[in-house]
């Protein structure tokens, strides 16, 4: 398969509800043929080398699918969730700053449960029931608001709190983000 373009909004767009990352995925149903977008989504993730996570929505297929590999030179912790579900969280909440592949050049704010449950099926189709942890729970979460087209801006206290950073780009995609210090 191939390398899909991101799909980006900027400042300005965050809030626009005409865009595909503000529509709810579709679920996956038995029978759907989802090889190609699983291809698209690897080739697009292991290219994009500061992502963690991406989220189907994010390359144009609005299917509730996203794959997430904590440490990308390992492909061994490559995980594929498909209809995944958060069926228990902890009230322990923290905020952490967070990025998003498709709002680039911009930080903010987020408090998330630091511990969650997933349900989900695997690429084989076996139903599959993780506790996830910490940073990966995070990861996780914000995966999960893309299927729902839900921004972490969205869960910022205000936006107005958004801070922007520099990206380097190679194709359209960031490689490595710095915080941006003003002149």
């Amino acid at each position: 398969m191939t390398v899909k373009p991101m799909l980006i909004l900027s400042r300005g767009e965050i809030a626009d509800s005409d865009s595909l990352l503000r529509q709810r995925s579709e679920p996956v149903r038995t029978g759907d043929d989802i090889s190609g977008i699983i291809q698209d989504l690897r080739d697009t993730f292991y290219d994009c080398e500061i992502a963690l996570g991406l989220a189907a929505i994010q390359i144009g297929y609005p299917k509730r699918i996203f794959i997430l590999n904590l440490n990308k030179s390992d492909r061994s912790g490559e995980k594929v969730f498909i209809n995944p579900e958060l069926i228990e969280w902890d009230e322990q909440m923290e905020a952490v700053n967070e990025v998003c592949m498709s709002i680039p050049n911009l930080v903010g704010s987020v408090y998330r449960p630091t511990k969650v449950t997933i349900n989900y099926s695997d690429e084989t189709g076996q139903s599959q029931s993780e506790r996830v942890l910490g940073f990966k729970a995070r990861v996780v979460q914000h995966e999960m608001d893309h299927l729902d087209g839900v921004l972490y801006t969205d869960r910022m206290e205000r936006l107005s709190d958004l801070e922007e950073i520099e990206f380097f780009f190679k194709e359209n995609y960031p490689l490595q983000a710095t915080k941006h210090t003003p002149k």
